[in-house]
């Protein structure tokens, strides 16, 4: 590029993005004058603001219990989040799961009884998971209500994530 003065910013929507871990790419960045911006699953500042309105309610709770299994308390291990999303995903599955069998039957429920049961997970059965507190409607198609889309501009700037993010509402 010739023209170093003026800030260039590249817009990406991605469920993971893990160059926040690539020092190559980050430098890169750096001496470019360059940023990266996207909407992402996690932004890797919600561990350290907890309690605050821009990070999920069970976000804490979910990065403990990551950090405690698997992640060895590694910060950088939640970063692409795809962990994140793929614990929520199974979190929706297994209260849909319950839901499916609430009338204690001793047989297993079906794959179709399961998915049937998926656009009940709103009011009552609404699911806490790490990303917000997730739900479902007929009037998104299977989107997840409640759902943080968090912005993330890298290089990273500052502690905090960004204030007002953005929650998919019904």
């Amino acid at each position: 590029r010739g023209c170093k003065e003026r800030h260039l910013r590249i817009l990406f929507v991605v469920t993971g993005l893990s160059v926040l871990d690539d020092d190559e790419v980050m430098g890169h960045l750096r001496q470019g004058n360059m940023s990266l911006v996207y909407a992402s699953a996690i932004d890797p500042r919600w561990s350290t603001s907890a309690g605050e309105d821009n990070v999920p309610e069970h976000y804490v709770a979910f990065a403990s219990a990551f950090h405690a299994r698997v992640g060895g308390g590694d910060e950088r291990a939640l970063n692409n989040g795809y962990a994140l999303v793929n614990h929520d995903a199974v979190a929706v599955a297994t209260e849909a799961v319950r839901i499916s069998n609430e009338r204690g039957l001793e047989e297993l429920p079906t794959a179709e009884e399961v998915y049937s049961q998926l656009m009940l997970l709103n009011n009552a059965h609404a699911v806490p998971a790490g990303g917000g507190v997730l739900s479902y409607s007929d009037n998104l198609a299977g989107e997840a209500v409640g759902r943080y889309v968090p912005v993330v501009e890298l290089p990273l700037e500052g502690d905090d994530p960004l204030p007002n993010p953005h929650v998919i509402r019904d």
